[in-house]
């Protein structure tokens, strides 16, 4: 059910310059209250093996380019910081600083060296803190994985909301020695050997 309150208003050209504070007119007399919706997955990430993970935020920096050392003014350089503490793995999300989020075990590595692990891919999101990680303990608080938007009512939602959902992805990130869709390796590019 909808959280509303009461109104002496039945119409919005009623309200001239009153509008309500805490959310829009949905129906006569009824006020939807803006809330925000806080949906947590609990994920038990065993990466490859035993469940010794690591959590990497994965930042892409801007780089600045000299003048006049290329027609390119900038590239996005990588760099990788893996969380020592809990409160490193706490992210909240920024359109205007980019980042992925990996969660890898560093004890098992591909053929190029790089840590097994998975990406973990929010969907849509409010402004909040996003990814919270903490150490398995068992038999409770696994790894939390949280996500929330803002609801603003609107005249369908009342007096029962429609279904509404928040989700991510868990993409593989160094897990597979290839692209599993091919069923042989992707070659591998070798220098040429001068004669």
């Amino acid at each position: 059910m909808l959280m509303v309150k009461g109104t002496p208003y039945e119409n919005v050209d009623d309200l001239g310059d009153k509008e309500d504070d805490s959310g829009p007119l949905i129906s006569e007399n009824v006020i939807g209250v803006v809330h925000d919706h806080l949906i947590t997955f609990h994920l038990d990430m065993g990466i490859d093996g035993p469940m010794n993970n690591s959590f990497v935020k994965v930042h892409l920096e801007k780089q600045r380019v000299p003048t006049g050392k290329s027609p390119i003014k900038s590239y996005l350089k990588v760099k990788k910081c893996v969380a020592k503490t809990e409160k490193d793995a706490q992210i909240k999300l920024s359109l205007y600083d980019p980042y992925e989020f990996h969660i890898v075990n560093p004890n098992r590595k591909s053929r190029s060296g790089n840590p097994t692990g998975y990406r973990i891919i929010p969907g849509g999101n409010a402004l909040r803190g996003n990814i919270f990680l903490v150490r398995f303990r068992r038999p409770r608080n696994p790894d939390r994985h949280g996500l929330g938007f803002h609801h603003i009512p609107c005249q369908e939602d009342y007096p029962v909301m429609p279904t509404v959902a928040a989700s991510f992805e868990l993409k593989p990130a160094n897990f597979f020695e290839s692209n599993p869709i091919f069923e042989k390796d992707i070659p591998v590019c070798r220098p040429f050997a001068s004669s």
